[in-house]
């Protein structure tokens, strides 16, 4: 019977430090696939992993992904119409 693949997750918040002291810890070539949640934890990995796959999620701006070929995520890219609209709605004037 094959062994399972033992995963390990950390938690990052906030700014880009605490990520990059997690990824100083992290071996990729250990690493089977690196799965994101959020811009600072994508750019924290994306910067220091060239050949590991990179799964991200939540991630704000596609240009996070763009130097990172081995990254993928969905992307939810909205019109800046809507904004106006309801910033037209919140803000009299």
């Amino acid at each position: 019977m094959q062994e399972m693949p033992s995963i390990v997750g950390h938690l990052i918040e906030g700014e880009g430090a605490k990520a990059d002291s997690i990824m100083r810890q992290e071996d990729p070539d250990e690493t089977a696939l690196f799965f994101t949640l959020g811009s600072v934890a994508t750019r924290a990995v994306t910067s220091r992993v060239q050949g590991t796959p990179v799964v991200a999620a939540l991630v704000a701006n596609l240009l996070d992904l763009q130097s990172a070929p081995n990254a993928t995520a969905a992307i939810l890219d909205y019109s800046p119409e809507p904004h106006f609209s309801l910033m037209k709605r919140i803000i009299p004037g």
